[in-house]
């Protein structure tokens, strides 16, 4: 016989703590005895005096809501027919009692074609961001090939109407009047200035300074000179005098050295 027989039994007396057995009024379970039967676990189960007991300890010590909440789920047809409104089991009464089913079924509908709307809705939404990014886009791209083109045509380097790529009239042979025709100019100008020094180097080392036939004074370079040259093209002599001095300079110490 592997279990003793039950005997009534009053949980209260088993439980009752007493100052000389578990101290001082503090309540501590026993344990139950287990005995051995051939190396099988003899273990008596709890009474249903027992259970309940615990059950109530186990309440009393959880909280005043758990204590509610197992008041009114004692058992499973209370769960079911009184559920706690924060549950999945709980519903309205007015949702439990609904007969109309048209009506329930029409509000699905709405609900169903309510939605689908909004899909839509937030469809053409991204549409419209999307076209509007775009042509945004494109009026950047135009705007830009617009400025380019009036850059190009203010600097004469292309893009321009009824006028040549050139910084001068190819009729007239006039400059044109704009950056390009005045740089052009100031190239000519230069041009010519570097003619004239070239001619003046020329004529004082291969001439003297009086005619050899007439024994009058030479007129050199410096006479021939167009004033609006005149200062650019005595800054390129007296720049030629320099490096001319430094050179014979150089020669010199070369040659006393």
């Amino acid at each position: 016989m592997l279990f003793a027989k039950q005997q009534d039994y009053n949980p209260i007396e088993q439980y009752q703590p007493t100052s000389f057995s578990y101290g001082s009024g503090i309540y501590t379970p026993q344990k139950p005895k287990i005995a051995y039967n051939n190396g099988i676990i003899n273990q008596q189960p709890r009474t249903r005096a027992e259970r309940e007991y615990q059950k109530e300890i186990e309440i009393k010590s959880a909280g005043p809501r758990i204590q509610q909440n197992y008041s009114q789920k004692d058992d499973m047809k209370s769960l079911l027919h009184s559920p706690m409104p924060d549950t999945t089991l709980f519903q309205a009464e007015r949702d439990r009692f609904a007969k109309d089913f048209a009506a329930e079924d029409k509000k699905q509908r709405e609900m169903q074609y309510k939605l689908k709307q909004l899909s839509y809705e937030s469809r053409r939404l991204a549409n419209l961001q999307r076209d509007g990014v775009l042509w945004q886009r494109n009026e950047e791209y135009l705007l830009k090939d617009e400025q380019r083109r009036q850059y190009h045509s203010e600097q004469f380097t292309r893009g321009k109407r009824n006028t040549n790529g050139l910084a001068y009239n190819p009729i007239t042979l006039e400059y044109a009047q704009n950056e390009a025709g005045q740089a052009l100019r100031r190239y000519d100008e230069l041009h010519q200035v570097r003619k004239f020094v070239r001619a003046k180097n020329l004529d004082t080392r291969a001439n003297c300074g009086f005619n050899v036939l007439s024994g009058q004074e030479r007129q050199g370079v410096d006479q021939i000179v167009p004033d609006e040259l005149r200062p650019d093209y005595q800054l390129r002599v007296r720049d030629l005098q320099n490096q001319l001095n430094l050179k014979h300079y150089a020669l010199q110490q070369q040659i006393f050295q």
